[in-house]
């Protein structure tokens, strides 16, 4: 008995398995991206987050676009947000975003504004720390602005 027709029709049914797969997770991928991107910046920056527009492509690397993204530490409404930016855009590898430390290629970030708390910010750096699982190659930042909440 010959294993080259074996294993050629077995190495097919692999190949069209995984078209099949591909197929019917592609439409879920970006949903998928786009529920992981909130949660991890909920999660890092323990901050309800909003974005008035976020958009997600997959292919051939993720590339995620947003607008109007503000960061309320811990839901706050009664404190200006501690971060809003007014267009960010991120490229990362495919592969890349489902590993534990993710290697983002590009940031850019326009109209950037950051509220510093009144409280003290030392008490945050162990949050901070405990979700450094990311590096960035490049950052590019566009009209920031740095704020602090006056005493009352």
């Amino acid at each position: 008995m010959q294993k080259g027709p074996i294993l050629g029709g077995a190495l097919l049914l692999v190949i069209l398995t995984g078209v099949i797969v591909a197929k019917r997770m592609a439409p879920r991928l970006p949903g998928y991206v786009r529920n992981r991107v909130v949660s991890t910046l909920r999660q890092d920056y323990a901050s309800d987050v909003e974005f008035s527009d976020l958009q997600v492509s997959i292919y051939p690397k993720i590339v995620i676009r947003g607008e109007g993204l503000v960061l309320r530490f811990h839901g706050r409404t009664d404190v200006p947000p501690l971060i809003t930016i007014k267009r960010v855009s991120t490229e990362i590898g495919f592969w890349e975003f489902f590993r534990r430390t993710h290697h983002v290629r590009r940031i850019t970030l326009e109209g950037l504004r950051v509220t510093m708390p009144r409280w003290n910010l030392a008490r945050q750096i162990p949050l901070i720390q405990r979700h450094a699982r990311k590096t960035l190659g490049h950052l590019e930042l566009s009209s920031m602005r740095l704020s602090r909440i006056a005493r009352n």
